[in-house]
């Protein structure tokens, strides 16, 4: 069911009797006479000199909040219903909070409740990870092992062997598997050189 967007009250024209919607200004007397939208009231009210909504409608609370004296939420402010209750404008049940501070107050869970610490496999470095992510890699057998992107890669990479390069002669380390063992080279380039050096070699053998 869609929500009616109310414009005023009707009243009947003078001249040819019919019924026609006309807007007022709201003020406490009229308490509900607006409409709700996403769980808050908003009320006709033109003068209000902060964020407005579209067609003289701003919302409920900071109308009250400005009509009792109080500064208009700048940017990053947040008007806080103490109670929980949005629709609960009453000046008594309003607190002006900055967007930290209204995230703390809405936090369903303490800080120490959704998350775990951990010891990374890798750096031996406490971390914290969120209690609902442990519990969906405890589900299919597995487990949170690597604080970070760096230390995984640096976790799973394979042991390494030294080997000398068969042009320059410097000691260099490479992987020990079978893509990496038969390297030969510690450089692209002193690969690129030796394998010159055994070209002409063998032409020059072949010429003799």
């Amino acid at each position: 069911m869609g929500m009616w967007k109310p414009i005023g009250k009707q009243k009947r024209d003078s001249e040819n009797g019919r019924f026609v919607r006309t807007r007022e200004v709201w003020d406490k007397s009229g308490w509900d006479d607006g409409y709700i939208a996403r769980g808050r009231m908003r009320v006709y009210r033109p003068d209000y000199p902060g964020y407005q909504l579209g067609a003289g409608y701003a919302m409920r609370a900071h109308v009250v909040w400005w009509l009792n004296g109080g500064e208009i939420p700048k940017k990053g402010m947040i008007l806080h219903h103490i109670d929980g209750n949005k629709l609960n404008d009453n000046i008594e049940n309003l607190q002006l909070l900055d967007n930290g501070e209204h995230t703390i107050h809405h936090l369903t869970k303490p800080y120490s409740e959704k998350y775990v610490t951990l010891i990374c496999e890798y750096c031996k470095m406490p971390y914290n990870k969120k209690n609902s992510r442990t519990n969906y890699l405890a589900k299919k057998g597995k487990k949170s092992r690597f604080c970070s992107r760096a230390c995984l890669q640096n976790g799973l990479r394979k042991p390494r062997i030294s080997k000398e390069c068969a042009f320059c002669g410097k000691e260099f380390e490479t992987e020990d598997n079978k893509g990496y063992r038969n390297i030969r080279c510690c450089s692209k380039s002193c690969a690129g050189k030796l394998r010159t050096r055994d070209t002409k070699g063998f032409a020059i053998q072949k010429r003799v």
